[in-house]
């Protein structure tokens, strides 16, 4: 739509030239303003005007946008957007009117030679690309909750298996601590037995320690356990409601079954009882022999430490909650 200049004066001109200005488009289907003649009062001799496409919307998404049928008649729908173009002037004296979306003039809101001012509008436009747009929109912003429902759903697990693997390993690094600080006085101990030659002795504090390992080892299992059976019982949940695969649920009954056998195991440590046997026997080659042995068990009770210290799980569960955070932050921008 081009207006022609007036040379009234310079001040008119002017007050188009650069300035921005509202244009109201019409969301209207083309054959409300479709009968002979109708729509070429803007239009200046040669020119024709282009049918828009049909658009076609279903049930639900006619509803949500707020589309009506009824009886055909000459009439201007209520829906509209305001938006803005921009008045430039050209080589040729003549101002050129830009709408960013196709469209057929069906009113002139302004006369040529009119001073307007910014924002005024200044046409009215029947557009069908503005409902096929609306449409798109509808369904891109459905999809865009659908991808943030996941992102903090997914956050949420990560979370969960987070503070499952942290409390797992709080419980290892006590225990690995209790195992370390035994073993290192049993070394201690060991080294005065060799000067003292007082192998009875030795036995029964070997079978002392042997029982207080246990103790601590029976604690962390029965802590994995405790933590195996929740996992366990939530998974089962939520592959009964199908929020997660079947398989995630009997990976989980799995890690309970080993650690009601870890529990069981701890119970009847092996060591208890040769230690309790060790203590009839009073070996006079005891002393020695558990020195080396016990130097063996504080180099690998640091070992313990460390790895329980620097847990891979802890690591992977805590890389995949900052990667659920973040995909919550990009569903949400």
């Amino acid at each position: 739509m081009i207006f022609h200049k007036y040379a009234q004066s310079p001040a008119i001109f002017s007050s188009f030239s650069g300035t921005l200005f509202s244009l109201i488009l019409l969301s209207s289907p083309a054959v409300v303003f479709a009968h002979a003649g109708h729509g070429d009062e803007f239009h200046q001799s040669g020119e024709t005007t282009q049918v828009p496409a049909v658009i076609s919307v279903d049930a639900e998404t006619s509803k949500r946008i707020g589309i009506k049928v009824e009886s055909v008649k000459a009439q201007r729908l209520a829906v509209g957007i305001k938006t803005t173009g921009q008045i430039e002037t050209l080589p040729n004296q003549k101002v050129e009117v830009r709408a960013p979306v196709s469209g057929t003039a069906v009113e002139l809101l302004v006369k040529p030679g009119d001073k307007v001012s910014k924002g005024q509008p200044v046409a009215v436009l029947s557009s069908a690309e503005l409902g096929q747009l609306r449409v798109e929109s509808i369904a891109k912003r459905a999809e865009a909750e659908g991808d943030l429902q996941q992102a903090q759903a997914d956050f949420k697990l990560a979370q969960e298996n987070y503070d499952r693997q942290l409390q797992i390993s709080a419980a290892e690094i006590a225990q690995a601590q209790t195992q370390l600080a035994a073993v290192t006085k049993q070394y201690q101990q060991e080294q005065e037995l060799v000067n003292k030659r007082s192998v009875v002795q030795a036995a029964k504090e070997n079978y002392q320690r042997q029982v207080e390992i246990a103790q601590a080892e029976i604690a962390r299992a029965e802590t994995e356990l405790t933590v195996a059976k929740e996992q366990f019982e939530r998974d089962k949940e939520l592959a009964a409601s199908g929020a997660i695969a079947r398989r995630t649920m009997l990976e989980s009954q799995a890690h309970f079954a080993e650690a009601k056998a870890t529990v069981a195991k701890a119970k009847s440590r092996p060591e208890v009882i040769k230690a309790e046997t060790e203590i009839k026997q009073a070996e006079v080659d005891l002393p020695m022999r558990e020195l080396r042995e016990s130097q063996g068990r504080v180099a690998e009770a640091k070992a313990q430490l460390t790895r329980a210290q620097s847990r891979r799980e802890v690591l992977e569960a805590e890389n995949q909650l900052k990667r659920a955070k973040t995909a919550v932050e990009v569903a949400q921008s």
